[in-house]
């Protein structure tokens, strides 16, 4: 068999697959990778990261705000949402055992009251808890939450935050 680049022949590439195989590695083709993309569905959030690098998740719709809160977010992450308003839950990543920082948190509550329905406001109530003290009671519409320890910040939006966020993109917020 033949190693040299770009000469392996039609029988040579699939005695390399076979070998391969038999170790447990399979080797993807273009068409594996054209249908991994389009079977593959995208994530329930969007991502943002904060200016020192902390990821924040904003839920896509009432479904995968659920299923990002209580299936991808871990109890001692950070959660927010717009009070009194239909919104995306936010979750802020945090390790173990880590407080918030304060510029973070003003990127998570920008977030939750852009993905709102308050976003034309001057000014608006965001609300933040741990995951671990959020409860979906059977029955809850879908997208909905009981919240306890929760903790209310009120938000202005800031153009400039605002673009940071995005990475820059020039446009109307």
């Amino acid at each position: 068999m033949s190693w040299e680049k770009n000469s392996l022949t039609e029988t040579d590439w699939k005695e390399l697959q076979l070998k391969l195989s038999e170790k447990g590695i399979v080797l993807a083709t273009k068409d594996d990778h054209k249908r991994w993309n389009r079977d593959t569905p995208s994530p329930p959030f969007r991502l943002f990261t904060s200016l020192n690098g902390t990821p924040i998740w904003v839920g896509k719709g009432a479904k995968e705000n659920e299923h990002m809160t209580f299936h991808l977010a871990r109890g001692h992450d950070l959660w927010l949402h717009i009070r009194d308003w239909a919104g995306s839950h936010v979750i802020v990543r945090l390790e173990k055992g880590n407080n918030i920082d304060p510029p973070t948190l003003l990127d998570a509550a920008t977030l939750a009251l852009y993905y709102s329905k308050a976003k034309g406001e001057s000014v608006a109530e965001v609300m933040y808890t741990s995951v671990k003290y959020l409860r979906k009671p059977k029955g809850l519409p879908v997208g909905e939450v009981l919240v306890s320890h929760l903790k209310t910040l009120n938000i202005r939006v800031e153009q400039e935050r605002l673009q940071r966020l995005f990475g820059g993109v020039a446009g109307s917020f």
